[in-house]
């Protein structure tokens, strides 16, 4: 059986919380952002290096910082993923996936630099 007016709309909690538990429910709303306040955005990391350097030779560029990006696979291809890690042609998909990203992303890279090359001659 449950108290009706538990949960009623309205209802005043502040009994519920011990004065220690409610001081700090307050300081903890004092702090909050509000509409009218500017909350500190990170910036997003520069994509423009200096002149004469390429995004991933700038000096904020960070190996160390792992990003995600949200790879969206149709059922099909998921399923297929899964049978390749099932059946030993991978540790995980992620590893598999990640490999495979990095060899793109190199090759794609010298082929756009050999092409801006031919362009600048």
């Amino acid at each position: 059986m449950t108290n009706k007016n538990r949960f009623q709309r309205g209802t005043d909690l502040t009994d519920r919380f011990s004065p220690e538990a409610q001081a700090a429910r307050d300081e903890l709303a004092d702090e909050a952002p509000t509409a009218t306040t500017k909350r500190a955005v990170p910036s997003e990391p520069k994509t423009r290096a200096p002149k004469g350097l390429l995004p991933w030779e700038a000096p904020e560029a960070r190996s160390d910082l792992k990003r995600p990006i949200i790879l969206r696979l149709s059922d099909v291809d998921m399923r297929k993923l899964d049978w390749i890690v099932e059946h030993g042609g991978a540790k995980s998909k992620h590893s598999f996936l990640l490999k495979l990203a990095q060899a793109a992303i190199d090759n794609k890279v010298v082929e756009l630099q050999k092409k801006q090359a031919k362009s600048d001659e």
